[in-house]
């Protein structure tokens, strides 16, 4: 498995549990959106991703320069810190969404049924998961089980509201651009790549995950809401169909972009720091 497929793999379940972030309004309370980034799992997913990020780059499974490695691992715990990620997703959605939106969220996240999902989606999120999703998904074959017309249908129209499969695909690309840049920026100029290279040679490392990506997902959200039923998971889509609930899935999935896309920028600078402070580009 490539350091990709690990940290995507690692990287979806945080995707799911996107579907059920919490929406802020301005105005709001600092001590309620603080609440409320608490409950709906948002603070959950987001101090998910630094940890997760740090392990799937120390289990790679690819032989890499010492120097390098150890500045990617570094630079990763630097950059993705909890803290100053959930304040960039809060201050977006603080700028796009009002206090009635808050509430429709707020109506559907407090209800017993939203509870349990977020539930289930913060469980989906964490890395500790990853192997018990792996054998859930060997179980199934074992057994020859077949997921139902009905509840396919059902996550994938909760892919299409939630925008799970189009997040992953442009962070996945982001992610490898991300790595390549930093590594080359810090190599001596004359073998420097130009930027239309690098995105070509993030673009096709990228190739075989952007073909895998819809079923992964699929696969991530069968084993994620698995214990609910068919009837449990309409009602979930019932309040993503609104109005109240498209632009909340819409404007919770830019904000968690925005987060991660600025933590990965952060993640650049401090790769080409690290590398270049250490004096490690002539070995990379």
């Amino acid at each position: 498995m490539n350091s990709l497929t690990r940290v995507w793999h690692f990287a979806l379940g945080l995707l799911v549990a996107m579907a059920s972030v919490v929406v802020f309004a301005e105005g709001v309370a600092t001590t309620e959106i603080d609440r409320l980034l608490e409950q709906s799992g948002v603070s959950h997913t987001l101090r998910e991703i630094e940890p997760g990020m740090v392990q799937s780059m120390q289990q790679t499974g690819v032989s890499l320069p010492a120097a390098l490695g150890n500045a990617m691992v570094l630079s990763a715990h630097q950059a993705f810190q909890a803290e100053p990620m959930i304040a960039s997703a809060r201050e977006q959605l603080q700028q796009k969404l009002d206090g009635a939106q808050v509430q429709a969220a707020l109506q559907w996240l407090d209800s017993p049924l939203g509870q349990r999902i977020t539930a289930l989606e913060n469980r989906s999120a964490g890395t500790a998961v990853q192997t018990e999703m792996e054998q859930f998904r060997e179980g199934l074959k074992k057994s020859g089980a077949k997921i139902g017309e009905r509840r396919m249908a059902q996550l994938g129209e909760l892919d299409r509201l939630t925008g799970a499969t189009d997040m992953a695909l442009k962070l996945v690309e982001a992610t490898a651009l991300a790595g390549v840049s930093g590594v080359n920026a810090a190599m001596p100029p004359q073998v420097r790549m130009s930027g239309e290279a690098l995105k070509k040679l993030a673009s096709d490392a990228v190739q075989e995950e952007r073909e895998r990506m819809p079923a992964i997902v699929q696969n991530t959200m069968v084993f994620t809401y698995h214990t609910l039923s068919d009837d449990e998971l309409e009602r979930y889509l019932s309040f993503l169909r609104t109005t109240d609930g498209q632009v909340y899935a819409r404007e919770v999935g830019e904000a968690v972009q925005k987060s991660m896309m600025d933590a990965l920028g952060r993640f650049v600078g401090l790769l080409q720091a690290t590398l270049k402070g250490a004096g490690s580009a002539r070995g990379i």
